[in-house]
């Protein structure tokens, strides 16, 4: 307003900047004889900061790609201020960001890039809290949250747990067996990590569970075709593009006595009548396409007889030779023994030392391949000798006269050999049962002994035994039967116990009872 005899303006109301910057007053001077005159004043209005820079919104979700470019702009904060000039311009700034966050702000334009690239596996969300100051004296200024989100980008490949997988099968197996998982990891997430397995290069006898990695049998699998499988296992993401990874995988094949022996190299053997005892008359060679002890052919004696149920009947058996060399490893027990080439072990000399005492044995054969044994030599046993196997002079030739095998230990295999050879008994090595081969009334002793070793094929131990037979003095008459021939009716409903018949012999001399 302005006063009518002074001409001074003076402030009538509150002036705001924002809205008007200038005030223009049309003056009108009169004078008391009716003179009058008119001029202008222009009024500028000086702005002061009183607004706040103001963001729209307070808090702001935005999301990116992990692989976003770095120093690319990819968001831009803006605030507004009411004030004019200075007090107007807004500078932005990063106040804090939880967890840190390699993201920058432009001071003067607001735009929001990446100072380094981000990992989705490492942190997938930040909270940045941005100010915006104006330039005012004393300067204002507000903030906002803005919460950044970052999306997964298939950056990670699948990898396996370990370089290479291992496995056995047995043969035969049905098909669908299991035999062994793999298993692979994605650190990206939803369906970049998401990994589905296939077998890329191998055979179909296998095939593979594509969600689960377990690998089963596909098809009839025998070890005597094929003993290993060498396949590849790939496991692929669903991301786009899929990212990928292989793996090698070995499958080996056990066996399973599946195959009976063969033998490819039966002929007619001819065998001159005037052949020595011993002679050998031929060679049988057996084959097993088995695997291990599986393969493992063992040949036992085949007693044959004449017509004559043995009473001068002749056995030919298998020859005893060996294609083995026996080697005593060297300790200081070793020097006192010797390994002769039929394989016998003699003591050449007492060691210092009282028993027992251990050896090793090393075995090799024509092809040079070893085995390692164990024997412990132990005192001679003081314990009450076993009883002697009484055996009557009239046994025929091919009689089965003892077993050396034990009924006692089960699930265990034994080897027995004979430590000294007898013209009259033959030894099956792999049942331990013992033959009649000669006439026991040709034997001048009434008393024989055999010494044998009997060997475990699990565990290798040795360990000596001792077998007596004594034959009986009696009449080389044989008893007989009073009918050659009976026929005996028995009721269907007869008990248990009936008695349905009664056969009587009679003989001569003091073994026929």
């Amino acid at each position: 307003m302005i006063h009518p005899d002074s001409g001074r303006i003076t402030v009538a109301r509150y002036l705001d900047a924002d809205k008007h910057d200038r005030v223009v007053l049309n003056v009108q001077a009169d004078l008391v004889n009716g003179g009058s005159n008119h001029t202008q004043v222009v009024i500028l209005i000086e702005d002061h900061n009183d607004n706040t820079p103001r963001f729209p919104i307070d808090l702001v979700e935005i999301t990116i790609s992990e692989n976003q470019s770095v120093h690319d702009p990819f968001y831009i904060v803006h605030a507004t201020d009411k004030d004019k000039r200075k007090n107007g311009a807004i500078s932005y700034s990063i106040i804090s960001s939880h967890p840190p966050c390699p993201v920058m702000v432009q001071p003067l334009t607001g735009q929001l890039q990446l100072t380094d690239s981000l990992d989705f596996e490492e942190n997938k969300d930040y909270r940045i809290r941005i100010k915006a100051q104006d330039h005012g004296i004393p300067p204002r200024s507000t903030n906002m949250t803005l919460v950044l989100h970052v999306s997964d980008f298939n950056d990670n490949a699948p990898i396996f747990e370990t370089k290479r997988y291992e496995a056995e099968v047995p043969e035969n197996s049905p098909l669908m067996t299991l035999v062994l998982k793999v298993k692979a990891r994605d650190e990206d997430s939803r369906e970049n990590g998401r990994i589905s397995y296939r077998i890329t290069n191998g055979s179909s006898a296998f095939g593979i569970d594509e969600k689960t990695g377990v690998i089963y049998v596909n098809e009839n699998i025998d070890r005597e075709v094929r003993s290993v499988y060498d396949i590849t296992v790939t496991a692929q993401d669903q991301g786009k593009p899929p990212l990928s990874s292989s793996i090698p995988v070995r499958i080996h094949i056990s066996d399973v006595n599946d195959n009976a022996p063969s033998c490819t190299s039966v002929a007619t053997m001819v065998v001159p009548a005037d052949s020595a005892p011993t002679t050998t008359v031929g060679t049988i060679v057996i084959t097993d396409p088995d695997n291990g002890p599986n393969g493992t052919v063992i040949y036992r004696t085949i007693v044959i007889t004449d017509p004559d149920n043995g009473s001068n009947g002749t056995v030919i058996y298998r020859s005893q030779q060996s294609h083995q060399l026996f080697v005593v490893k060297s300790n200081e027990i070793s020097n006192h023994f010797t390994v002769m080439a039929d394989g016998k072990l003699f003591i050449s000399s007492l060691p210092q030392s009282p028993p027992p005492w251990a050896l090793s044995l090393i075995l090799s054969d024509k092809e040079g391949r070893q085995k390692h044994l164990s024997i412990r030599i132990l005192e001679p046993s003081s314990a009450i000798p076993t009883e002697p196997v009484r055996l009557s002079p009239l046994l025929p030739i091919g009689s089965k006269v003892a077993s050396l095998g034990s009924k006692t230990k089960k699930n265990r295999t034994s080897f027995y050999s004979l430590k000294n050879e007898s013209s009259f008994f033959e030894l099956d090595q792999a049942t331990g049962d013992i033959y009649l081969i000669r006439k026991i009334r040709d034997m001048q002793d009434r008393r024989i002994s055999l010494y044998y070793n009997q060997i475990d094929a699990t565990t290798s131990e040795l360990e000596g035994k001792q077998i007596d037979f004594e034959i009986g003095n009696g009449s080389v008459e044989a008893p007989y039967f009073a009918e050659d021939f009976m026929r005996v009716t028995v009721p269907e409903d007869a008990i248990i116990g009936t008695v349905i018949a009664t056969l009587n012999a009679t003989g001569s001399g003091p073994l026929a009872s």
